[in-house]
């Protein structure tokens, strides 16, 4: 029979964490306490203890793996093996006095439309291909909010695609 471990012999999910040097950190200062729009987050996170956080991240993988939210990696003659999407369980969180004066503009583009050539709000989303190294390719996939003043690019949600091509020379 499996014994429960307490949460202080779990100890803190985030002990340990180091944050990225000379990069903000959204969720800690430099001594690593908890910035205030997120402590409710941090300490929420910490009163699931190590042992469930790991069963609900196990549980997400299981539903993605069930539910189809996958790709599949292919490697020579082999077959492909399938992969669910990487998911993070811990949000990324934004103070809503931090985030009410931010208007992120999405890059402009014209597209083709039935009336002509229109301008339309895009985003680039890179192909990253990682490994014993990572980069980044010369190019991605752009996504188009296809109405007139709109900010939604998601294909889900009405949204287009385009190619995208990179010219000129690597300097």
């Amino acid at each position: 029979m499996r014994r429960w471990r307490s949460l202080a012999e779990q100890g803190s999910l985030f002990e340990g964490y180091v944050p990225l040097a000379g990069a903000f950190d959204e969720f800690v200062d430099a001594q690593g306490k908890p910035h205030p729009a997120v402590a409710a987050v941090v300490r929420r996170l910490d009163e699931l203890g190590r042992d469930e956080f790991r069963r609900r991240n196990k549980l997400a993988d299981a539903t993605f793996l069930h539910g189809g939210v996958t790709f599949s990696v292919y490697s020579g003659d082999a077959a492909a093996t399938e992969r669910i999407f990487p998911f993070d369980l811990i949000p990324r969180v934004v103070a809503a006095a931090e985030w009410e004066p931010v208007r992120i503009e999405l890059s402009g583009s014209l597209i083709w439309t039935r009336a002509g050539i229109q301008p339309r709000r895009v985003d680039l989303r890179p192909f990253i291909v990682t490994g014993s190294r990572s980069w980044v390719l010369p190019g991605g996939l752009t996504r188009v909010a296809l109405v007139k003043g709109s900010y939604v690019v998601n294909s889900s949600q009405g949204g287009g695609s385009k190619d995208t091509w990179v010219v000129g020379s690597a300097a």
